[in-house]
């Protein structure tokens, strides 16, 4: 549990730096005259909510400066501006709206609106939710890509993985939340309520199954304050969210119902409205599986009478689109997982499909030590390849990896100004605890984008200096020490890619031991961008693998210990005679044993770094070969 709650704190710490950064960076593009898009950025869904190692892609509520757009509701006394909308409820569904112009901005909608994003009725003119559509116009028009699609609220990047939801922010939200902070609850205390009144609350672009003109609804979103809620859930609660998402998934490999899909937001809602109900005393860990079957219990009773409130708008039932014949195919899943048949199901969401079969093996034949052979089961019919112990180092090692590859981007000089500018603040956007790893990884992060720069020897001394601050790094949650590898090795990869490779040498020798000792399980990543094609030239392997992969991925994850085997290859190819190369066959012997082990440890990693690990331990395979046959010869 420890670990659990360390890396669901490292998840949060990574995506608030990454926030931060990006509208900071946005803040100082425009005030430099740089055309980017005024907004804020703020990491929502499970990313967000510290569930990192359950996310397949990153939801982000891409918020509008309110000085160039906002919307309020039309209560008296509110001074409305140039940029503002109100929101008209009229005809609406519960939780949605639409947005119309006032008196002092109707001009504008002529002027500074093409006809198509607005809607003229005889006495209102409205904004049409239409600005994915024009985005993905504009990026076909630049012929940026065809990567981007709109689903539902969002503007979907598939090469970087991300869900874009663009947002405008409510100036007079308060009493949207009224009924929320004056209901009889068990949970959260009221240090928490205190804090939702000053989260921000927007309308995002997405309208209702049912509306009658699509174009013209916007939903009424909490993300904000769902998140905060969730990252106050104790331990116990927040492993129950964990279990129910699992659940989720296997319901969803079981019940397929078109366009009706068991969604994360209900499972999300129907938790909350549980946690506010129970005792705290049932959120313990001898109570965990009668935590998670009830919610699973009030979930399948929503989905029978076709009823799940949103939290905040109750009169807002979440799927009254749905057909009541899909709702029953749901409920009817969900029913497997409510004691007393829980515990069999609860397993099955862990395993692959061998365990049925193991498990009626079991249970036909009793034994004194049940419950040893129960854990023998999971273990040899496990989902996961990875043992239980390594579980743990994975997750955190995966997730200050990831610090780095979100946080890559296009150089573009503010990106140097805001990069140091979020170093200097990073105690007042992370925990104290969090605060060294987190400022070695954006030391680094910072080096990388100089180094892509026009090659000025200022920019290198620079970028030199930074990659040595980087060194240390200690994770935050196990504590683990990687003694310099990883900054090292950035270090010396930084003087390879230069042509330095008597210095790159001189640093992989003062790691040499450590780095045969590595356990690649546990090594952060060095991800590769598209712009390292900047850097790469001199080496004809990496500039392949970026230019040929570059293309539709934004990161090329690899373990840094592998990185740094292959940069020591290239250095002992470059630097060393024949008659050296003889001298150097210990060392080379010790390098291929690496090769082959690591090799072995593919299986632990995801997809992407285990593709891309693989191709730089194939190439450093080569380079061992190659100096063998020299050395023969």
């Amino acid at each position: 549990m420890k670990e659990f709650k360390g890396c669901r704190k490292l998840v949060e710490a990574k995506t608030d730096v990454f926030d931060y950064f990006h509208s900071q960076l946005s803040d100082n593009a425009t005030g430099n005259g740089i055309p980017y898009l005024p907004i804020k950025l703020e990491t929502v869904g499970s990313k967000g909510e510290g569930l990192g190692f359950l996310s397949n892609d990153v939801d982000i509520l891409a918020i509008y400066d309110k000085n160039v757009a906002s919307v309020c509701f039309p209560f008296l006394n509110i001074n409305l501006t140039e940029s503002m909308f109100v929101i008209d409820t009229h005809d609406c569904h519960n939780g949605y709206c639409r947005l119309k112009f006032h008196r002092g901005n109707r001009s504008a909608a002529t002027s500074s609106y093409d006809p198509r994003d607005i809607l003229r009725t005889n006495r209102d003119i409205f904004l049409r939710n239409s600005i994915n559509s024009i985005l993905l116009e504009i990026q076909q028009e630049r012929n940026i890509g065809n990567d981007s699609s709109i689903h539902g609220p969002a503007l979907t990047n598939d090469r970087l993985r991300c869900d874009w939801v663009f947002a405008l922010q409510c100036t007079n939200p308060h009493h949207l939340i009224t009924s929320y902070l004056n209901r009889k609850r068990n949970w959260p205390n009221v240090d928490v309520l205190v804090q939702l009144k000053n989260l921000q609350y927007t309308v995002v672009t997405a309208h209702h199954p049912n509306s009658n003109d699509p174009t013209l609804d916007f939903r009424i979103s909490f993300a904000s304050a769902e998140k905060y809620l969730i990252r106050h859930f104790s331990d116990n609660q927040f492993a129950c969210y964990y279990f129910l998402k699992l659940i989720k998934a296997q319901i969803e490999k079981d019940v397929c119902v078109p366009n009706n899909t068991l969604k994360s937001y209900y499972v999300k809602t129907a938790f909350l409205w549980i946690c506010e109900k129970l005792e705290s005393d049932l959120w313990s860990d001898e109570k965990f599986l009668l935590c998670v079957s009830v919610s699973v219990s009030f979930l399948q009773h929503c989905f029978r009478i076709r009823m799940l409130p949103q939290l905040f708008i109750p009169e807002n039932n979440l799927i009254d689109h749905m057909q009541p014949d899909d709702c029953n195919k749901i409920a009817d899943a969900l029913g497997k997982y409510v004691v007393p048949q829980a515990p069999r199901m609860f397993l099955r969401c862990i395993c692959d499909d061998r365990f049925d079969g193991h498990f009626d093996m079991v249970m036909s034949r009793p034994r004194r030590n049940m419950q040893h052979e129960i854990q023998k089961l999971l273990i040899e019919t496990s989902s996961s390849k990875i043992s239980i112990e390594h579980i743990p180092g994975l997750m955190e090692a995966g997730t200050l990896s990831l610090t780095l590859g979100e946080l890559a981007m296009k150089d573009d000089g503010i990106v140097y100004q805001t990069l140091a500018a979020t170093v200097l603040k990073l105690k007042n956007i992370v925990t104290p605890d969090m605060i060294a790893c987190i400022r070695s990884l954006l030391y680094r992060l910072f080096a990388n984008v100089l180094h892509r720069s026009p090659s000025l020897r200022t920019v290198s001394k620079q970028a030199e200096s930074l990659y040595k601050e980087g060194i240390p790094l200690t994770y935050p949650v196990s504590q683990f020490d990687d003694r310099g590898l990883s900054g090292r090795t950035n270090l010396a990869l930084f003087y390879y890619l230069q042509g330095n490779l008597s210095n790159a040498m001189h640093v992989l020798c003062e790691v040499e031991k450590i780095l045969y000792d590595a356990d690649s399980k546990c090594a952060v990543a060095i991800t590769f961008v598209p712009n390292d094609l900047e850097r790469t030239y001199r080496d004809k392997f990496l500039t392949e693998m970026v230019a040929k992969f570059g293309t539709y991925l934004e990161q090329m994850p690899v373990k840094c210990n592998v990185v740094a085997l292959y940069v020591f290859l290239k250095c002992i190819e470059y630097l060393c005679s024949k008659d050296d190369i003889r001298s150097q066959s210990n060392r080379l012997g010790q390098i291929r044993r690496c090769i082959l082990f690591n090799a072995k440890q593919l299986v632990h990693f995801d997809t992407d770094t285990r593709v891309y690990t693989s191709l730089v331990l194939e190439a450093a395979k080569t380079v061992t070969m190659d100096l063998s046959n020299r050395i023969l010869n």
